[in-house]
C-alpha cells in the first residue's frame, strides 16, 4: 500500500526527569528522511511532489531489520470507517526494539498482527500521518542511547 507523509518536526515530552526527543521528517529528492534526535533514516520514496499542502513523499509499506536488533516499519493506519469507504488510510513510521517475547513468536509463525500483546517493547518511536500525510503524534519509549545501535 502506498503512503502520504510530510515533512514536519516535534518534540516528544517523557516528563520533567528525561529530556524530549527531537524527531524531524523531511523531503528529499527520491526520499523521505526520519531524523531521531542525531540519528537518520532514509525511506526511499516511490514519489516526491508537492500540492496544496505542501511537499509530500509518498511511502511503500516496509519492514527493515537495523542493527542493535532494531527494525524499521512503515505501515497503514487503517480505520474500519476508511476500508469500507475507500478513504486512504494514514501512515504509521516506527522505529523499535522489539521485545524477547515477540520476536519469539514471529520465529514460531504468529502473526504479530492478529494478537494483542501485553508485554512492551522494549524500545519504540512512533510517528503517526493523517491520510493526507500531515504528521498528527509522535510518541517514544526510548532514551538516546536505547537507539545508539541503530546506527552502526
Amino acid at each position: 500500500m502506498i503512503l502520504r507523509v510530510r515533512p514536519f518536526r516535534h518534540l516528544v515530552e517523557r516528563g520533567a526527569d528525561r529530556p524530549a526527543i527531537d524527531v524531524r521528517g523531511e523531503v528529499r529528492q527520491g526520499s523521505f528522511v526520519l531524523t531521531v534526535d542525531a540519528i537518520s533514516l532514509e525511506l526511499p520514496a516511490i514519489e516526491v511532489g508537492e500540492d496544496e499542502r505542501g511537499r509530500y513523499a509518498r511511502l511503500d509499506e516496509c519492514e527493515r531489520p537495523m542493527s542493535g536488533g532494531f527494525v524499521l516499519r512503515v505501515f497503514a493506519e487503517l480505520d474500519e470507517d476508511d476500508a469500507r469507504f475507500g478513504i486512504d488510510p494514514g501512515c504509521v513510521i516506527e522505529l523499535s526494539q522489539p521485545g524477547e517475547v515477540e520476536g519469539l513468536l514471529r520465529e514460531a509463525g504468529v502473526d504479530l498482527e492478529l494478537v494483542n500483546l501485553i508485554v512492551p517493547q522494549n524500545s519504540s518511536v512512533s510517528i503517526y500521518f493523517d491520510r493526507f500525510g500531515g504528521f498528527e503524534d509522535a510518541s517514544a519509549l526510548v532514551t538516546l542511547e536505547d537507539l545508539e545501535p541503530a546506527i552502526h
